[in-house]
């Protein structure tokens, strides 16, 4: 189904959703937000409603301790934060 501009924001939220629950379940063999928890150092409520609005939640310095652990696709983190799909792809080009 095509994607509509109007709904973008909750698109990206649930394409980030996505794909740190598939990165939590290929490093804990199981989707433990707990875990991402107490490794990153964020507070496991806190963390839970990040990751379910992270579009207007998710701050870079939480963002900095999540991405290396979870090691997720940077395009989604791109997207998340800003960059056209155009953009993207010239990063992964490069």
């Amino acid at each position: 189904m095509p994607r509509i501009k109007q709904l973008e924001e909750k698109y990206l939220e649930q394409d980030f959703k996505k794909e740190i629950y598939r990165c939590l379940a290929q490093r804990y063999d199981e989707v433990s937000v707990r875990a991402l928890a107490r490794e990153s150092g964020i507070n496991q409520s806190t963390l839970n409603t990040k990751i379910r609005h992270a579009h207007n939640n998710l701050d870079i310095g939480e963002l900095r301790r999540i991405v290396p652990i979870l090691n997720p696709d940077p395009g989604i983190i791109l997207k998340l934060l800003g960059f056209t799909t155009a953009q993207i792809k010239r990063f992964k080009e490069n």
